[in-house]
């Protein structure tokens, strides 16, 4: 399948600069969109904020990053309003390590469940 070969491919680029990174020793923090903009908790914030060695590390929350935001996330959460035949890509997804990902409705739902 074209589309998942894809997925494949940029997953497989992201990790071999994971590992440059790492053999380098470059310092980084791995943060996903998903947990910046719609995680319930601003852990992921508070990581970055450790990393980078500034702003509030502890006792966070997300409603003070949300009044404290210049820009909003980009897109909705429900890949159903972005994605025409969403039953197709979650048929092609299924049994695959993107499943997780594909989120229908408010939450994120694996392929077996739809």
């Amino acid at each position: 399948n074209v589309f998942l070969d894809e997925l494949n491919m940029r997953r497989e680029k992201e990790q071999k600069v994971d590992a440059l990174l790492d053999e380098f020793e470059v310092p980084y923090v791995s943060v996903s969109y998903d947990d910046l903009f719609y995680s319930e908790t601003a852990d992921a914030w508070a990581n970055v904020f450790r990393f980078l060695g500034v702003g509030p590390t502890e006792g966070l929350t997300m409603d003070r990053v949300k009044k404290a935001m210049l820009f909003m996330p980009t897109s909705t959460r429900d890949h159903s309003k972005t994605l025409q035949d969403i039953e197709t890509i979650a048929k092609i997804l299924k049994g695959t390590v993107f499943e997780s990902q594909l989120r229908i409705g408010n939450a994120t739902a694996t392929a077996a469940e739809r």
